[in-house]
């Protein structure tokens, strides 16, 4: 006689499909912890360069492409992290 454990062991879509983007927007979060370090020593080592009090065009101005692209990752690392907590905050039913 042999018993199917495969309708009991096997998670319904939603809960899996849930499980697997939480675990995707996680490993994305921690893999992107690493670009992100790179971006804040960039944006820390050019912060002088920043010119303030001349206004805000100016300021602009005054950023390289590479303080651009710095603050482009920390802000997708931002969203990854969003993304993650949103995610792992939606509540998954199981049917019985």
């Amino acid at each position: 006689m042999e018993e199917n454990t495969n309708a009991l062991a096997k998670p319904t879509d939603e809960v899996s499909a849930s499980r697997l983007r939480c675990l995707r927007y996680q490993m994305l979060t921690l893999l992107w912890s690493f670009p992100s370090v790179g971006a804040g020593l960039i944006l820390y080592r050019s912060y002088p360069h920043w010119q303030f009090g001349q206004g805000i065009l100016a300021g602009l101005q005054s950023c390289r492409i590479e303080d651009w692209i710095a603050a482009l990752i920390l802000a997708a690392h931002v969203l990854w992290i969003l993304r993650w907590r949103r995610s792992a905050s939606v509540p998954t039913e199981r049917r019985s």
